[in-house]
């Protein structure tokens, strides 16, 4: 019996015991058994729970460490993909998600004999009352990778040895959507978008239509060496918490003494213990689960994936893990389901290619003889110490593969220690057949071109920037720009005395740790806290916060630096990003109370309105005076009389717009409530103390008022995302041939690389090349598109020279 074969039997031993005239005792298990064959259903019911969890215990959008994720939100997922299998509605009711859910997490968690821990965690909530549960995994949850015969003929939910045919007859059979929790009028619009064959829509098909195999020979070896792959699971203390981190950072701001900042340095090592042991169980669970999935694919001669994307249109493929946007693994072991001959193109392409996976970095005084670039130089210039192969020409990342040939040839059952090691692994197994046939050598391995701090280049040519667009490849270069690095030597410059007390740390580590994700996260509006957060688990993964004694207090200093620099390194995106704010502004509007006499009431009078009336209202019925009573009701009437009237832009609920390519993008955002639902998780002895098991979720539910603020700080990001999508929409809706998509990293074959690498400069340009974009912004936002405020000033870039620009993406 397999591990998911132990928690079906005791899910259906619990159905089975359920009583369907007591719907009130297990509201879980009576709407489970319900449904028509549930025993027979049950274990694929599981296996997508399973997939969902090993997805978010990945990557939790909650701020969760990997290995854990938010029970509430995990159970109410779980609930409603369930109830949707089981009825094929979706569901609206969240208590009937939440019972469902907590059901399927019970047999997960097997009365405390299982594969996962529910535990109220403390350290996401400074109040305990608050402290949500969180579900993490454990020591034996990696067992649930081996996958079930009885599941092997609906392997990958998302997955079909078919070929899937295109939204059209996806939507005319009812047979499932495209765009991911779509609302009535995107259902609308997609209809549209088929009568009027949409660039978007025909760019979502081919990428669908996009066949694929197990790269056998990648697959070997990952069986061969699986085991030196998995990882031993260091054993969780239990002793650190991000409250107690949270609550000595708090001392140390307030009285940096020795003391203060020993206790801090001790809390943080303690937490990351903890974050050490989730971290590592979740990579081999991710691991295995690719591997399981991988195996079973292997015997099929082609497959295919759904796609879905989100309400900016952003495509994602459905299937969890193993597809083209996953992991490393992932990608390794994905061929096309075609192979075409490499020739002199290809060879070259595959050589780029082949480098970057391995990505060698030489130091300053081992700068090979075939390099045609004088990079002592350069690294001279840029108090460097070493470079690695993708910082150098194309040409001479070419090279470095035909110099390396001895080593790729004699690499085929090996995973280095290097940049990508299953992508590069692939790669050898390629350079066997070139190695035999030379240029006549037949290949399917998808090589990626990507683009150059993406969000960048998209900031810098709404803007015009030509100083952002050089740092971005956006013009001719003898060699790739690095805005990371240029971030962290403007760093240095700004505050010398942190880093002259670290005269160890180099230049390399600076860009790495202190401002690589720093810059990235600013350029999708990310605050100071934000940053610092990321900056400070950046040098502790890297180590970092040992070896250079940087701290979470250091972090926080820092990224106020960086926030502020980041203006004048990359003018253009902050001008960008400022724009799109204010556009939020203007379009959601600015609202004031007027009286009945059309007089402005300001803020502080109906404040003390409100306050008036609520202290009247407490006053008992006994106890009230004919005047207060009076007094009451004249209250009442003032207020009632205000008008809200919208005295500053378009007043609207929501923002949308309509991408080059035709998507329509229904961007909302809203003041949330909690909602208190109760529920039970069978066999687990938390929760209420009177009632093992019994719990309280707190769910957010959105209300009818806009969340201005949210707004303000999601708009430069989804908007921008939402121009990323529909570059890449533009570049396969044009594009003849095999497509791997990334949002920006596209891949194609070896041989057809040229050729993509200028369709994605030119559909670039087009959507681009535009007298003023910031104009043509506002009109594709604003409802109506009369914008009062005074347009940002453009710069001077020549947006054709992306024409040119060959690190664009590459």
């Amino acid at each position: 019996m397999t591990a998911l074969e132990r928690v079906n039997e005791w899910l259906v031993n619990r159905l089975t015991k359920t009583s369907m005239n007591n719907p009130k005792a297990l509201g879980g298990a009576v709407l489970m058994k319900g449904m028509p064959d549930y025993q027979e259903n049950t274990i694929k019911w599981l296996y997508i729970a399973l997939q969902m969890m090993v997805s978010r215990f990945k990557h939790d959008t909650q701020g969760i460490p990997a290995g854990a994720t938010k029970h509430c939100e995990l159970a109410l997922a779980i609930g409603r993909s369930v109830l949707m299998h089981g009825t094929g509605i979706d569901p609206t009711s969240h208590q009937q998600m939440a019972d469902v859910g907590n059901l399927v997490i019970a047999a997960f968690h097997l009365e405390g004999n299982g594969y996962i821990e529910i535990e109220r965690d403390e350290a996401y909530s400074e109040h305990a009352i608050k402290a949500p549960h969180i579900v993490s995994v454990n020591e034996k949850f990696e067992q649930l990778q081996e996958i079930p015969e009885a599941l092997e003929k609906h392997l990958l939910r998302a997955t079909d040895d078919f070929k899937i045919r295109d939204v059209t007859g996806m939507v005319q059979d009812n047979h499932r959507t495209v765009i991911k929790d779509a609302s009535d009028v995107h259902e609308e619009d997609l209809k549209l978008a088929i009568e009027e064959d949409a660039v978007w829509l025909r760019g979502f098909n081919k990428l669908q239509q996009q066949g694929w195999t197990i790269n056998l020979n990648v697959l070997g070896v990952i069986n061969k060496e699986f085991d030196n792959l998995i990882q031993p699971v260091p054993p969780r203390p239990n002793l650190g918490s991000a409250l107690k981190v949270a609550q000595a950072f708090e001392k140390l701001q307030k009285n940096d003494t020795p003391t203060n900042r020993t206790r801090y340095n001790r809390e943080v090592k303690l937490w990351n213990k903890e974050l050490e042991s989730l971290s590592t169980a979740s990579k081999n669970v991710e691991y295995s689960v690719i591997r399981a999935k991988a195996n079973l694919l292997a015997v099929k001669p082609e497959f295919y994936q759904y796609l879905e994307c989100d309400y900016r249109g952003r495509v994602y493929y459905y299937e969890p893990l193993m597809n083209y946007q996953g992991s490393d693994m992932a990608r390794g072991l994905m061929l096309f389901n075609e192979e075409k001959r490499l020739g002199n193109s290809g060879v070259k392409w595959l050589a780029i290619h082949t480098a970057a996976s391995f990505n060698q970095s030489y130091g300053i005084d081992e700068i090979p003889g075939w390099c045609s670039h004088d990079y002592a130089a350069m690294l001279k210039e840029d108090n460097l110490d070493s470079i690695s192969v993708d910082k150098m020409t194309l040409e001479d990342r070419e090279r470095w593969t035909w110099e390396n040939m001895e080593l790729i040839l004699s690499s085929l059952e090996t995973l280095h220690d290097c940049e990508k090691p299953f992508s590069f692994l692939a790669c050898c197994h390629e350079w066997v057949k070139v190695s035999k046939e030379g240029e006549d050598a037949l290949s399917a391995l998808p090589v990626a071109i990507d683009g150059s701090c993406n969000g960048y280049q998209h900031s810098a040519a709404i803007a015009k920037d030509e100083i952002t667009g050089n740092l971005v490849s956006l013009v001719p270069q003898e060699v790739q720009a690095d805005l990371y690095l240029k971030a962290a030597q403007a760093l240095v410059a700004k505050t010398p005395e942190f880093f002259e007390a670290r005269p160890d740390m180099k230049m390399k580590h600076i860009r790495k740790g202190v401002s690589k994700r720093a810059v990235m996260t600013r350029a999708y509006s990310a605050g100071k806290d934000k940053i610092a957060d990321s900056m400070y688990k950046d040098c502790h993964q890297y180590g970092y916060t040992d070896k250079y004694d940087i701290t979470m207090l250091d972090c926080t200093d820092l990224s106020s630096d960086i926030y502020e620099l980041i203006k004048t390194v990359c003018p253009g995106a902050t001008r960008t990003m400022k724009f799109l704010q204010d556009l939020a502004t203007y379009e959601l509007g600015k609202f004031e109370y007027f009286d009945s006499q059309g007089s402005k009431v300001s803020k502080n009078k109906r404040k003390k309105l409100h306050a008036r009336k609520q202290k009247l209202r407490k006053i008992k019925p006994n106890e009230i005076t004919e005047e207060e009573i009076q007094e009451l009701t004249e209250v009442s009437a003032t207020l009632d009389s205000h008008e809200l009237r919208c005295t500053y832009g378009n007043g609207a609920k929501h923002m949308e717009w309509v991408t080059p390519t035709g998507f329509r993008v229904i961007y909302e955002a809203y003041i949330q409530r909690d909602e208190k639902l109760k529920s039970t998780i069978p066999g687990w002895t938390g929760g209420a103390t009177s009632q093992p098991g019994r719990i309280t979720m707190v769910h957010k539910v959105d209300l009818p008022y806009p969340n201005v603020q949210a707004f303000q700080s999601g708009i430069s990001p989804n908007f921008i995302h939402s121009m990323d999508a529909s570059h890449l929409a533009a570049v396969v809706a044009d594009w003849d041939g095999a497509f791997g998509a990334v949002h920006d990293s596209f891949s194609a074959h070896a041989c057809d690389i040229d050729k993509l690498s200028q369709l994605t400069r030119e559909k670039f340009v087009e959507i681009y090349n535009v007298e003023d974009p910031y104009a043509a912004i506002a009109e594709m936002v604003l409802s109506p598109c009369v914008y009062e405020e005074e347009l940002p000033e453009l710069g001077s870039l020549d947006i054709e020279e992306v024409l040119k620009a060959q690190y664009f993406f590459c």
